[in-house]
């Protein structure tokens, strides 16, 4: 599924459409105008799979009268929506998920970009869903704030409730992952050259605060999923400036770190590989993306990295003696092994579970003493 306009994103004739492949991705059929655009543009196609109804589910953002960019233009995002399909021809009428004006009485364009996940280690299973969306103001009489977060269903996506991340930083197009010990890892595109990201431990309700990783972000959306295995896969452009290349990475670790293993168009001449999404079939991800907005859609297939591959990964990124682990750890066979309380490839990294916003000693807008909080405290050995 994607999105397109006859002259450039954003006109009102923004549609969306969709294209079916019955042979692993060897040949496709006739394009399919989904949802059409012409009164006002349509964004962020997200296609998921229900395996209990089994029918496809097609969210999308839905712009309106309120965020109108300009003369024939619509700013980014609106109402978020989903229609459903049992055989990707024939599709239902809307349904409404997140108006532009919330259940607060604010107004704020919301927007999607990537895939939801249904948890496995949340009982009963497959009953807790999570989309990740942001909302944007569109003009000064946009009464929301910039926020992110993830649209959270407890009865397999039936209805929806928004939890937000706490961030002063513009976090858009974000995506989840959910480890094998239960957390769910969120990263975000922004503006500061490195990919953002927040964690929660209690299936979507509450995030710590979003902080820059250690992966770079040239300001482009990624996609990351989890794969058979239990490993994160990461779509993204691996440089703070520029969308190319187009890598693939892997986590071994529950997102603590990822490691680079393809690149998946190496000999493009594009300047921009983008808006990447991923899925495994078999032992074989399959990659899709765009090129230079204007060149077409791509699809990438990679065969999924060998337990070889990522030794050999580690190694080329290890370590060779104990001074190249930070002084956190000792070096064997290429591979920082870090001390407690250190983790990372070159032990660089505290090991620390993220905190909550709200902990520690601190008030807020208490009665008498007003915002307070501590400062400077050290740290202690038990």
């Amino acid at each position: 599924a994607f999105q397109a306009a006859k002259v450039h994103e954003g006109f009102n004739d923004q549609a969306l459409y969709l294209a079916l492949s019955t042979d692993e991705g060897k040949s496709w059929s006739e394009i399919q105008e989904v949802v059409s655009g012409g009164a006002y543009a349509v964004w962020g196609p997200v296609l998921h799979w229900d395996p209990f109804y089994k029918h496809l589910m097609l969210f999308y953002s839905q712009s309106g009268d309120f965020d109108q960019h300009s003369e024939g233009q619509s700013s980014v995002g609106g109402d978020i929506r989903y229609i459903v399909s049992k055989d990707g021809k024939s599709w239902s009428k809307p349904i409404d998920m997140l108006g532009f004006k919330g259940a607060d009485g604010t107004t704020v364009p919301k927007v999607t970009a990537n895939k939801p996940i249904v948890l496995r280690k949340q009982e009963p299973a497959g009953y807790y869903w999570l989309l990740p969306f942001w909302q944007t103001p569109s003009s000064d009489s946009d009464t929301g704030k910039q926020a992110a977060g993830v649209l959270l269903s407890m009865n397999g996506g039936l209805s929806w409730v928004p939890y937000y991340v706490p961030s002063n930083e513009k976090l858009i197009e974000n995506t989840l992952a959910e480890t094998r010990n239960g957390s769910i890892l969120q990263f975000f595109r922004t503006e500061t050259g490195h990919l953002y990201e927040s964690w929660s431990h209690d299936a979507g309700f509450t995030w710590s605060e979003a902080k820059p990783s250690a992966l770079p972000n040239p300001n482009s959306k990624t996609f990351m999923f989890t794969d058979s295995s239990g490993d994160q896969i990461l779509a993204y452009n691996p440089t703070s400036k520029g969308r190319n290349p187009l890598a693939l990475a892997v986590s071994k670790d529950d997102g603590k770190t990822f490691h680079e293993f393809c690149n998946v168009d190496p000999h493009a001449k594009s300047l921009a590989l983008e808006y990447p999404t991923a899925m495994q079939l078999g032992n074989k991800i399959y990659t899709v993306f765009s090129a230079d907005h204007y060149t077409g859609i791509k699809l990438s297939i990679t065969e999924l990295p060998s337990e070889e591959q990522v030794e050999g990964l580690l190694a080329k990124e290890g370590c060779k003696k104990d001074k190249d682990c930070s002084l956190n750890g000792v070096c064997q066979r290429g591979k920082c092994e870090c001390d407690a309380g250190w983790t990372g490839s070159k032990c660089q990294t505290f090991d620390l579970v993220p905190g909550e916003r709200e902990i520690g000693y601190r008030n807020i807008d208490d009665p008498e003493l007003g915002n307070t909080s501590s400062w400077g405290g050290g740290g202690w050995y038990d």
